[in-house]
């Protein structure tokens, strides 16, 4: 399993968050929500795992797919981390 895989696996569950979080879908398919939201730590898991990987394989991947990989395991998670800040925070951090 390389971390651009791993990043491909977790960016659908991410979008799929993302679009039940923005439109309000958690109330009308709470069940769909719930299961999301205990997903989310697999999801938090396989990123991790990725960017890992990603800062293992420096050296002997080309600077394309390690890019790629770091790109891919790191801006969802710290996009939604953002978003839950800036929710509860608002814009006086």
């Amino acid at each position: 399993m390389t971390p651009i895989r791993l990043g491909l696996i977790a960016l659908p569950w991410w979008t799929t968050f993302g679009v039940f979080l923005f439109l309000d879908l958690y109330l009308r398919y709470p069940v769909v929500g719930t299961v999301l939201r205990l997903l989310m730590p697999l999801v938090l898991l396989c990123n991790l795992a990725g960017i890992v990987m990603g800062v293992g394989r420096i050296r002997r991947d080309s600077r394309r797919a390690v890019v790629v990989g770091l790109v891919l395991n790191a801006v969802p998670p710290a996009f939604f981390a953002a978003f839950f800040l800036w929710l509860f925070f608002g814009l006086k951090m």
